[in-house]
């Protein structure tokens, strides 16, 4: 998901680089991050995460083409 972007960046409306061995798979869908950190921000609350990034991975991704 998010174009191997970090996903806690992501919902925080920011295109982080991830490590690529920092990584989640929730109902079939591959979440990379840029830390060990953000992964554990992230799972306090995974569905709250994944809503708030869907919401802003248009805008992000938009970004990165400019």
């Amino acid at each position: 998901r998010y174009g191997g972007y970090c996903a806690m960046g992501v919902a925080n409306e920011k295109a982080v680089q991830s490590d690529p061995v920092t990584w989640r798979i929730v109902e079939g869908q591959l979440y990379f991050f840029a830390s060990h950190g953000a992964r554990a921000a992230w799972e306090q609350d995974p569905a709250a995460h994944i809503a708030r990034a869907d919401r802003h991975w248009p805008a992000v991704r938009a970004s990165l083409e400019d």
